[in-house]
């Protein structure tokens, strides 16, 4: 157990790229309203809060939120914008991972590519003992989450393209596919 006490974890370093079948506008007009990842990527962020915006004129960001990926464990953390720009907006975290995220937006003709990028260190007390072990099996988890996101954005898309239409957004797997467990049982963060 002194082994893993002492264990400081690397970094992860994951980038992620979506080619989009829709032009840059309809890309960013999803990306504008931060909470609406409730909804599109409904099957890794289980719930969320906003909190007060950090600053009025600077147009930045708050909120905490609960996610998970395929695998049980879950995850809570602060997310900041620290930065947004037209095609890039930069997210700071904290809580059971500290790092930062990048979005990158490029038109490519007809399609978009959003890539995403995160520089992250582990710190869920559950995990961290088995991060060295099992880190592949994370960053599996992890690509995991983002084809999720992928196709949840597709969906909202979609979804705006009809209206507001009911479009099915993909579902969180066992054990948070009951609702019940979909809201933490107290905030950490």
């Amino acid at each position: 157990m002194v082994l893993f006490l002492k264990f400081r974890p690397e970094p992860f370093s994951i980038r992620s790229r979506w080619n989009i079948d829709a032009p840059v506008t309809e890309v960013r007009a999803v990306f504008e309203n931060p909470l609406s990842i409730l909804d599109w990527w409904s099957s890794v962020f289980l719930a969320g809060e906003a909190i007060e915006p950090v600053g009025a004129t600077s147009g930045a960001f708050q909120a905490k939120f609960y996610t998970k990926g395929f695998l049980p464990h879950t995850f809570q953390f602060l997310a900041t914008i620290s930065s947004l720009e037209e095609d890039r907006l930069v997210i700071s975290t904290s809580g059971d991972f500290d790092g930062v995220g990048t979005i990158v937006i490029l038109e490519k003709g007809e399609q978009t590519l959003v890539t995403v990028e995160w520089q992250v260190i582990v710190k869920q007390p559950y995990i961290l003992p088995f991060l060295f072990i099992l880190k592949p099996v994370f960053v599996w988890n992890h690509i995991w989450a983002m084809r999720q996101g992928r196709l949840g954005f597709e969906a909202a898309l979609a979804r705006n393209k009809l209206n507001g239409s009911i479009v099915k957004y993909p579902a969180p797997t066992f054990p948070h596919n009951f609702s019940f467990l979909r809201n933490p049982r107290r905030w950490r963060v």
